[in-house]
């Protein structure tokens, strides 16, 4: 799944930022990005889905994602098992997470997301990691201070335009 999709809808899954819907299309749904349909809808997100076209076996069509959070998730990594080879990207996520305000609780399997809270904003740091920016991006749009991405260069190599496009939407 590329994180570019996947930011978005989290985004939009996320309730701290209420009325925010996401509409992706042309998305394919691929087992990666269907785990994580499965794990917004756990988190309490609405999510519809439009199947309008099929290409090579994979269903194609239309996402739409609205924030709706109710509590707590606990994400085990049999969810992703892609995740297992970046477990160190998963250490440095839940570090960014808790520097943003977060209370993430890193386990075994996985991690826990305690919530709805409020976010504090501060200093995340993506460790070199591409996704990382984008994924604390979007959790700093959530907070109610200033954040900052140390080490966010990466994402400019799976969506140039990434902070651009977030600048258009938020301003």
């Amino acid at each position: 799944m590329t994180r570019v999709a996947a930011f978005w809808m989290v985004a939009a899954a996320d309730a701290a930022m209420p009325g925010f819907m996401v509409t992706l299309e042309n998305v394919g749904r691929t087992p990666t990005r269907t785990s994580l349909i499965g794990v917004l809808r756990k988190f309490g997100a609405h999510v519809d889905l439009h199947e309008t076209a099929n290409a090579a076996g994979e269903p194609i069509g239309t996402i739409i994602v609205t924030g709706h959070r109710t509590g707590s998730i606990h994400i085990q990594l049999h969810e992703f098992p892609e995740l297992i080879e970046e477990l160190p990207a998963i250490a440095a996520l839940v570090a960014g997470l808790r520097a943003l305000g977060v209370q993430p609780e890193k386990r075994p399997d996985g991690f826990t997301i305690h919530g709805p809270g409020t976010l504090s904003g501060g200093v995340a740091d993506a460790a070199g990691d591409r996704g990382l920016p984008v994924t604390f991006a979007g959790t700093a749009l959530a907070a109610g201070a200033p954040s900052r991405r140390e080490d966010a260069n990466g994402v400019s190599i799976s969506y140039p335009t990434f902070f651009e496009t977030v600048a258009r939407l938020v301003a």
